[in-house]
């Protein structure tokens, strides 16, 4: 007889949906920065998330805040999911 766990370990290489990063990465930076989604856009591709913003102001807070940023999000999908934040 199979334990469940071997059943399950087919399940652990699952990676996020690119609409689940977005949103939670939109949920970390308003916790971090405390700004509305309308200031920034946001893209994630190929293992990258692009937020890019007209203010500059706004652009120097998230490059100080970009560590902070990037941990909330690996920390919500999972501690083995490691996302690079690029800011243009």
């Amino acid at each position: 007889m199979k334990k469940i766990g071997e059943f399950l370990g087919r399940f652990k290489g699952l990676k996020p949906s690119k609409k689940a990063i977005e949103e939670e990465s939109r949920r970390a930076i308003k916790e971090t920065l405390n700004i509305p989604d309308s200031y920034y856009k946001l893209e994630y591709k190929n293992g990258t998330l692009v937020v890019s913003s007209r203010n500059s102001a706004l652009n120097n807070e998230f490059f100080l805040k970009k560590e902070e940023i990037q941990e909330r999000i690996s920390g919500r999908l999972g501690k083995s999911f490691s996302i690079k934040l690029f800011l243009n």
